[in-house]
């Protein structure tokens, strides 16, 4: 691996980072505290929250693992990597983080949440990574 591919490399996991970051804040700070569900495994580990009072950590990784396997034998095993790395520190973050309420309007959560969730979610698929195993079917 030369010096320039490390860089690329270090650069990609900084911005994975940022990703799984914005994703959390706009998880915990806005869509969680206020009722709002998500699409794919995190939205169904959310709603197994509120039925079961299942950790929604848990059950982010638990059921990526199907679709990181699919990845693995047709997409490449790099990027299963970075996404395991990328699930692990979100379902991390979403288990340690504690925000207080932002606001209780839903127009302004549905807003912000939505932009804190999709620029994390557009970062860390820009840089080859997943935060939900099902993203991985996109």
């Amino acid at each position: 691996m030369t010096k320039n591919q490390m860089m690329r490399s270090v650069y990609e996991y900084i911005q994975i980072a940022l990703g799984v970051v914005l994703a959390s804040i706009g998880l915990k700070a806005f869509l969680l505290p206020n009722g709002f569900l998500d699409g794919g495994v995190t939205g169904i580990a959310i709603l197994l929250n509120t039925q079961f009072e299942i950790n929604i950590s848990v059950v982010l990784i638990i059921l990526s693992i199907p679709f990181l396997i699919l990845a693995y034998f047709t997409i490449s095993k790099y990027m299963v990597f970075k996404s395991l790395v990328s699930i692990i520190s979100l379902a991390v973050f979403i288990h340690f983080e504690n925000f207080g309420v932002v606001t209780t309007d839903k127009l302004l959560t549905s807003i912000f949440g939505g932009l804190f969730l999709g620029l994390g979610i557009g970062i860390t698929i820009k840089n080859g990574a997943v935060l939900d195993g099902s993203e991985i079917l996109v």
